[in-house]
Parts: structure tokens; C-alpha cells; sequence
């Protein structure tokens, strides 16, 4: 699902199956679409989604940091 929504978007995915998973592995029984569940993110969004640049956070932390980067950029 994840390389889908990254190739709707007009993103670049590098990962491998073996890569996503183990990039999840520590986190696996937090995956989810709850409020509190946890979601694979990009360390810089300017980047390919490749192992070194992808990261688990909560998921209610992402729109946290999200703003964060935007008023970084002088974007908000």
C-alpha cells in the first residue's frame, strides 16, 4: 500500500519487500490505521523512499513534525 500511495504521488520508491519488512520488524504489532498506531515516514521528503531514509514513527506524531519542517521552510 505504502509503494502505491508513493507512486500515485509521484514519488520515488526504492525500498525492496525484504527492506520494508525489516524496517518493521521491531514495530510490527504497532502497524495500523488507528489513531494510535505507528507509520513508516521519510526521514527527508525531498527523497526516495530507499532503507536509509525511511523511519517507524506514532502516527499522531507525523502532523506534528510535518508542521514542524514547514514553518522550518518558511513554508506555514
Amino acid at each position: 500500500m505504502a509503494r502505491a500511495v508513493a507512486h500515485f504521488r509521484g514519488e520515488a520508491w526504492q525500498l525492496t519487500a525484504a527492506e520494508w519488512f525489516d524496517v518493521w520488524r521491531p514495530h510490527w504489532s504497532k502497524r495500523g490505521r488507528g489513531r494510535d498506531s505507528w507509520c513508516i515516514t521519510r526521514r527527508e521528503e525531498s527523497e526516495a523512499w530507499c532503507r536509509d531514509n525511511v523511519e517507524i514513527w506514532p502516527r499522531h506524531s507525523i502532523r506534528v513534525r510535518g508542521a514542524q519542517r514547514r514553518r522550518e521552510r518558511g513554508l506555514a
